[in-house]
């Protein structure tokens, strides 16, 4: 079994997350988002801390190996942000523990229903989603504090 923790980001950690999820994004979304700015991660602590959202990460060691974001909206609903498990280590229960925690941790504070946007092309992603018990919903059904990222072209929710 693989070991690693998840643990909330901390303001240390912040530098290597930033380069992580840059290379995240070039991976999935091209040379495109090259020079993509990650606004939520330059005041994480507003972004992800207000009304009890948080940021995590998974180390293995000190490599940086996973992260996931929750933004708490309106209404009960969250947003599951930057949710991306490094290429060497999918597959291997990671994205789903990231995922649970994140799960427990909005269900602790009331949140009811999850939200997400993701990229047409990330059929690995897709089928993560679906397979938790997310559902297609059009963007002009999302609450107006949903924070549309610019790669995402489908986006999806889960009722719990």
């Amino acid at each position: 079994m693989l070991a690693y923790e998840i643990f909330p980001l901390r303001s240390q950690e912040l530098s290597a997350v930033r380069k992580y999820l840059q290379s995240q994004i070039l991976f999935n979304f091209g040379a495109k988002f090259i020079n993509y700015s990650l606004p939520d991660l330059d005041d994480h602590k507003f972004a992800y801390k207000s009304d009890n959202g948080a940021f995590w990460v998974a180390i293995r060691g000190d490599e940086i190996i996973g992260t996931i974001g929750l933004v708490v909206l309106k209404n009960g609903l969250g947003e599951l942000r930057r949710f991306y498990v490094d290429q060497a280590y999918q597959s291997q229960g990671i994205g789903l523990a990231l995922f649970h925690f994140l799960k427990e941790k909005a269900i602790a504070i009331g949140i009811h229903s999850l939200l997400l946007g993701t990229a047409e092309h990330l059929d690995l992603a897709k089928g993560f989603y679906i397979s938790q018990g997310f559902l297609p919903i059009s963007f002009e059904n999302l609450p107006a504090d949903f924070a549309r990222s610019p790669e995402d072209t489908l986006f999806w929710k889960m009722n719990f």
